[in-house]
């Protein structure tokens, strides 16, 4: 599943790596407001409502984090968990649900950082001491994307990998 806040790149990503539109983009926050399930040859790709801003009454915001934690809860067949975080700006909320979802996932919970592309070269590796403390996460469950590509391979794996169109 993906999860993040609105507006971080989940659906835009979740079309990159499909090399395809399956998920509806925008700029407006919120516009997810269902749990939107992709069915691949051999895995299912499920797009969450996004947790924090949205351009949504409180009464939905409401409905909403409802939703997402009983998918969360509930769901017993979830094999991989992909929180997507703006790299450029980490939020109290993206903290709190990175420890929520570290403490019930474990190692198949993955934050990947997105729009990393938005700064110089070295600022990943300059701060990643910073995005392990304030996440509480392990290094390794740590992706960072650039353009749509993993600016570090997972061990064992050499080069880069693009995801869908770069």
């Amino acid at each position: 599943i993906f999860i993040g806040r609105s507006n971080v790149g989940k659906s835009t990503l979740i079309n990159a790596i499909t090399n395809s539109k399956l998920a509806r983009t925008s700029n407006t926050p919120g516009r997810t407001q269902l749990v939107n399930f992709f069915e691949m040859d051999s895995y299912r790709l499920v797009d969450l409502p996004g947790y924090g801003y949205a351009k949504v009454s409180y009464v939905k915001k409401l409905a909403l984090s409802d939703m997402i934690l009983e998918y969360l809860n509930e769901r017993e067949n979830l094999k991989l968990v992909f929180q997507v975080c703006d790299a450029n700006i980490l939020t109290q909320l993206d903290q709190e649900m990175a420890t929520f979802l570290q403490a019930k996932f474990k190692e198949d919970h993955f934050i990947i950082l997105n729009k990393i592309d938005k700064q110089n070269k070295s600022f990943f590796y300059n701060n990643r001491h910073k995005f392990i403390n304030y996440l509480k996460i392990p290094f390794n469950q740590i992706i960072p994307i650039k353009n749509f590509c993993i600016v570090l391979p997972p061990p064992n794996v050499t080069g880069s990998l693009h995801l869908g169109h770069a």
